[in-house]
């Protein structure tokens, strides 16, 4: 199983977020935890915790989100011969406007050995999956194409079309 189960990370964690980055950092082997924070907080990672961060854990295990990508995870795998890489699926920054309105509070962002998808409590499950599909093929992509970029991250308007910044 790939899909990380950010979960109980969450129930320790949600308001300390500097010990999920801690945590992270056995992913990250050439980067300390402050260098993880400000990659994942520019590409949209939450970093100022809601008042209540049980009511978007409840939400999300309500909607069985970490069972559904696993399953997801499974059937492209198979289709595109990809490889397990960890999934981490973490609240996105709801604080900024950008992510919060232009991209319906979604991101996500790919590597060629793990994968993140950052989304609300209002993020609709067949979003969650677009999201899901379209960084798991960068995954695939970064790993049949070593050449190409290493990083990328993708946020997805509210009308859902998708606009990518890609970088190292």
């Amino acid at each position: 199983m790939t899909v990380i189960n950010t979960n109980k990370w969450l129930e320790i964690a949600y308001h300390t977020p500097e010990k999920l980055f801690k945590k992270l950092s056995t992913y990250f082997p050439n980067s300390n935890p402050k260098e993880i924070k400000d990659l994942l907080i520019k590409h949209g990672m939450y970093y100022k915790p809601d008042s209540d961060g049980n009511t978007f854990l409840n939400t999300w295990k309500r909607k069985n989100i970490w069972k559904v990508i696993q399953k997801d995870e499974q059937l492209l795998k198979q289709q595109w011969h990809g490889k397990d890489v960890p999934i981490f699926i973490l609240p996105s920054n709801t604080y900024d406007r950008n992510i919060r309105e232009q991209y319906n509070g979604r991101a996500g962002l790919a590597f060629r050995d793990k994968l993140f998808l950052f989304i609300s409590q209002d993020s609709e499950l067949n979003e969650i999956r677009a999201l899901f599909t379209h960084e798991f093929n960068h995954c695939c992509r970064l790993i049949h194409n070593p050449k190409k970029k290493k990083l990328h991250v993708t946020r997805f308007n509210c009308d859902g079309r998708f606009s990518r910044e890609c970088g190292f």
